[in-house]
Parts: structure tokens; sequence; C-alpha cells
């Protein structure tokens, strides 16, 4: 999926905010990812029930994904919001 970067301009919000915003956001997500990692399923809480723990397994390994696929995006914004400065500075020879 193809993101939709903020256009970085004057009138708008400063390219460095935008990228500490990404920052805080991304940093936030590793930290969410360290607390879900905690909830792994553990056999105990799902012997009584055949077959229930590949299923917790596979669902708890998706929820993990869903946090990376964020931060991906995450990255893949700051780099847009990066390469239009540097795109920025070179035009004004900096």
């Amino acid at each position: 999926m193809a993101l939709t970067a903020p256009i970085i301009h004057s009138n708008g919000t400063s390219a460095q905010r935008i990228l500490d915003d990404y920052d805080m956001a991304y940093q936030a997500l590793n930290e969410a990812t360290l607390a879900l990692q905690r909830t792994a399923p553990n056999g105990r809480d799902y012997y009584v029930v055949p077959d229930s723990l590949p299923k917790a397994e596979q669902e708890h390994m998706e929820r993990l994904v869903m946090l990376r696929t964020i931060q991906d995006q995450l990255e893949e914004l700051m780099e847009k919001v990066t390469d239009q400065v540097d795109e920025q500075n070179r035009i004004r020879g900096r």
C-alpha cells in the first residue's frame, strides 16, 4: 500500500515536528510490542481444550505482525519526509 506522506512547506507543520512525532509513535510501538510479547500463550493455560494452543499462538503472532506493520509504515513516512527535506535543501543549495 502506498502511503500518503505530509507535504513539507512553510505554512505547515515543520518537518522536525513531524519526524519527532512519528518517532515517538514508533518508540511507543516498541514498548507495546514488548508488552504484547509478555502475553504469549502458555500451554498450561490451553491444554484443557485440545488444539487450542496452536490457534492462540497464531493469533498472538498476528497481533505482533500488526504492530510491526504499523512501525514499517511509520519508517516509510519518515523516509518520505526526510527525502522532501533533502530535496528542498538540495534546491536551496544547502
